[in-house]
C-alpha cells in the first residue's frame, strides 16, 4: 500500500458542484463483489470491483470519513455511487450504477468488509 494523498472533486453525497479535499490512498482496496454493471468501470473479472477501503473529507477544517459507496434513494433518484480504485495505472474512479439499479450486494459486501457506506435519503 502506498501513502494516503490529498484529492480535490466534488462531494457526490448531496449533488453539489463546488469540489472539496479529500484523502484516500489509490493503492488500499479491497475486491468485492457486486450486483449490477457500473457502466464506466471496467474490471477483468465480471461482477466485482476494488472499493477503496478508507476515504476522509476536510470540512470545515476536519478530517472526517467519507464513505468509499454509498446507495442514494430520494425522489426520483435511486442508485449507488462507488469510488473504486483502477488498479492499471494506481487512479481511482467515481463510478454510479444506472438510475432504478441500486447495488445492495456492493453496500453489503462493504460493511461486512468494515468499509464505511451511507444510505442518502
Amino acid at each position: 500500500m502506498g501513502q494516503a494523498r490529498e484529492f480535490f472533486f466534488k462531494d457526490y453525497r448531496d449533488g453539489s458542484t463546488s469540489e472539496k479535499k479529500f484523502r484516500l490512498d489509490p493503492d488500499d482496496w479491497v475486491e468485492l463483489e457486486c450486483g449490477c454493471v457500473y457502466p464506466s468501470y471496467s474490471s477483468s473479472t465480471p461482477r466485482t470491483v476494488r472499493l477503496l477501503r478508507k476515504i476522509e473529507v476536510c470540512e470545515g477544517g476536519e478530517w472526517s470519513p467519507y464513505p468509499s459507496v454509498f446507495w442514494v434513494d430520494a425522489d426520483e433518484a435511486l442508485y449507488t455511487v462507488a469510488i473504486l480504485a483502477d488498479s492499471s495505472d494506481g487512479s481511482f474512479h467515481i463510478a454510479q450504477s444506472p438510475n432504478g439499479v441500486p447495488d445492495g450486494a456492493l453496500m453489503l459486501a462493504a460493511e461486512k468488509a468494515g468499509i464505511h457506506t451511507e444510505m442518502i435519503d
